[in-house]
């Protein structure tokens, strides 16, 4: 069946069950959840949903709770069990009420299904009480009216009758049913019938004292309640309750058919009324009837389909006790059915419980894991056991990049895992198991999403040594074009090819200033570093070597430059402010385009221009070592190089930037923004 028909089917039965009025049975049963607080310590929680009880082929997938507090908007407590169905939880000190809404997860229910319960906890042990939540006790009551008399537990919120108590000793003839009292959704699911003793009492007229002793721990389960007492007549006509609390036990005997019993308890009616309960299976029609007998005949009936008094007593309070219907036909899944149940030929007062059977995946893996690491991702699931049947499987890496690579692998063997050593890195991949059983049709199952580590990084760019000083370099370098979107850092090793030294360090910046450094050939490396989801490091390609050859620091240093302008198109520029003996001349190059060179001593000599661009710039000697610049283009930056050559066979490097800015409203002007680089080479 298409997963389209299996919710169609689900959503059917849903309708079906609301338009009957009584509970559905599924599996896991949200009725089967159930909060208590712990009435000595005041704020122990217990938290109960039983699975395996009701399925014993099921089994837990995760149990999550949620708490709030009401009032407390801030308030939220989560807790969650994937091996138990039963947690404990300890909450604030202090009277509250708290709003619980948990959630079961099956083998056979991945999809999981919700219930809600309400609790409120103690403010610690009250003065003369071992307790913080005492239990409300009910040994004496008042009724008015000439009897039989009922005694009522209601909830003290909702109204919902808990607890019916009978007079064992008085005419049998009547019952809670003679009322409207505990009727659809406040129907009580616990009764006793004691014995009680009425007396009269002067207050009121026919009002009696009814007392009685009910048995330890029968209300330390009851939320606060509170007490009604009713006289009925007994001549009323009406008809009994059907069983209440109708669960259903759950039995795969193949990939598609299950068995079903059907537990159920007594109503809360007078125990001597009730005579026998009937069972009609929906798809088959099959009736079965349960007789109730005295307790000295039930061996003359013998056991099956029969019920002693004695065991309805009991039931009727012990709602750990029930009774169990098998049903002969065999049901098929998904789908849904219907169980109508009925006390005493009841004609009216029946109840149509609906029987959800969903999409059991009895054949999935009932256990699977996913894992990343590095460049593999690995899948591992365990084979189901159940019909002894043989399995083959598929599993399908799914990309969600359309652009990324797609992969179908088939286990070796019978081996029950796979590993993808070449999925696209760093993407979002749909892991899905393909089941092909014996007995059953092929189907796929999505075991989760990963995402891929990511690859390594790329080739880190543009590697530069420049001398910022005498004995300190700048190391620079731009970012690799591959770079995945993690954290990342890089490492870089410097080598001194004159004495085989080197340095190494790591850092997150694209630069790294190298101090105290002789003179010599330094040679560096970069390489890139990413680090992956579990805290490891993904290295990259080694860059290739930068090198660069230091001076030594008596070499002479780059003079300081004064330029100064004269107007938007012209500036002057003094080379050598501080006279120098050890220098020769300069050479000077603008936008790299124009290239001017000339000789100190020669004050009134030629300047030697080369003129590769387009640029209109004229030079015009002014001193040993200054000159003026004309022609240039107004309120446009420009890079002016100023090489020295000194009498030992040494060069020194200094850029100067030329920028315009504003001094006033519409008026444009340059000044000189000195950016020393101060570069060494030897030639």
């Amino acid at each position: 069946m298409s997963q389209r028909c299996v919710v169609a089917v689900i959503l059917l039965s849903i309708v079906l069950c609301a338009s009957a009025g009584d509970a559905a049975i599924t599996w896991p049963d949200p009725r089967h959840f159930s909060a208590s607080v712990d009435r000595q310590d005041g704020n122990a929680l217990t938290l109960s949903w039983p699975v395996i009880q009701y399925c014993a082929q099921n089994g837990l997938q995760n149990f999550s709770v949620s708490i709030t507090k009401v009032g407390d908007g801030e308030f939220r407590l989560n807790v969650n069990s994937s091996k138990s169905e039963r947690m404990g939880v300890v909450l604030e000190q202090g009277e509250a009420e708290y709003l619980i809404v948990a959630e079961m997860k099956t083998k056979f229910n991945v999809h999981g299904v919700s219930a809600n319960a309400s609790i409120r906890t103690g403010d610690g042990p009250l003065f003369g009480s071992r307790l913080s939540l005492p239990v409300q006790e009910v040994s004496q009551v008042r009724a008015v009216g000439d009897g039989p008399f009922v005694v009522v537990l209601r909830h003290g919120v909702t109204g919902e009758c808990l607890l019916v108590i009978y007079n064992a000793s008085a005419s049998d003839s009547y019952t809670i049913e003679a009322t409207d009292l505990c009727q659809y959704e406040k129907r009580a699911s616990m009764a006793i019938a004691l014995p009680i003793k009425s007396q009269p009492l002067g207050f009121l007229p026919k009002m009696h004292l009814l007392e009685f002793d009910l048995p330890d721990g029968l209300l330390e389960s009851l939320p606060k309640f509170n007490v009604q007492t009713y006289s009925l007549s007994t001549g009323a006509k009406f008809e009994l309750d059907p069983p209440c609390d109708v669960y259903g036990k759950l039995e795969l005997t193949s990939p598609k058919t299950a068995h079903l019993n059907v537990t159920f308890r007594p109503p809360a009616s007078h125990p001597r009324l009730i005579h026998n309960f009937t069972f009609v299976f929906s798809h088959t029609n099959e009736t079965i009837v349960f007789e109730v007998v005295d307790d000295k005949n039930l061996t003359k009936h013998g056991t099956k389909n029969t019920i002693g008094y004695g065991q309805i007593l009991r039931a009727q309070h012990d709602k750990a006790m029930h009774f169990e219907v098998r049903s002969t036909a065999s049901y098929e899944y998904p789908g849904n059915y219907t169980v109508t149940t009925y006390t005493n030929n009841a004609v009216n007062k029946k109840a149509v419980h609906c029987i959800i059977m969903p999409k059991f995946f009895a054949l999935q893996p009932p256990h699977y894991e996913l894992s990343v690491s590095w460049g593999s991702v690995l899948v591992r699931w365990e084979e189901p056991k159940l019909f002894e049947t043989s399995c083959t499987y598929l599993v399908d890496a799914i990309p969600y990049d359309k652009n990324a690579s797609r992969q179908i692998q088939q286990p070796f063997g019978n081996s029950p895992w796979v590993a993808f050593y070449t999925l696209t890195p760093a993407t979002k991949y749909s892991i899905n198991l393909g089941s092909n059983c014996t007995g059953s049709e092929p189907f796929w199952m999505h075991l989760g999403d990963v995402e891929t580590e990511v690859g390594a990084p790329g080739v880190p760019r543009d590697l530069q040594l420049t001398q910022i000083g005498p004995k300190s370099v700048n190391l620079t370098w731009s970012p690799p074009l591959l770079m995945p979107d993690r954290r990342h850092h890089y490492e870089w090793i410097c080598e001194s090819k004159n004495n085989n030294a080197s340095i190494e360090g790591e850092t997150e910046d694209t630069y790294k200033v190298l101090t105290k450094i002789g003179p010599g050939i330094l040679s560096c490396t970069v390489q890139a570093v990413v680090r992956t989801r579990d805290n490891l490091f993904k290295f990259g390609a080694v860059s290739s070597p930068v090198e660069l050859l230091v001076p030594s620091a008596d070499l002479p240093q780059a003079p300081s430059v004064e330029i100064v302008p004269v107007n938007e198109a012209t500036v002057s520029l003094n080379l050598m402010p501080v006279p120098r003996p050890d220098a020769l001349g300069f050479i000077v190059t603008v936008d790299a385009d124009l290239t001017i060179s000339f000789c100190l001593d020669e004050t009134s000599g030629p300047l030697l221009i080369e003129n590769n661009g387009t640029l209109a710039v004229k030079a015009l000697r002014t001193g040993p070592a200054s000159f003026l610049l004309t022609g240039l283009k107004p309120y446009q930056s420009c890079f002016i190089n100023v090489t020295t050559l000194f009498a030992v066979n040494y060069n020194t490097t200094s850029i100067h930037v030329l920028r315009p800015v504003s001094l006033g409203v519409d008026v444009l002007w340059f000044c000189a923004l000195v950016v020393p680089d101060t570069r060494t080479a030897l030639y």
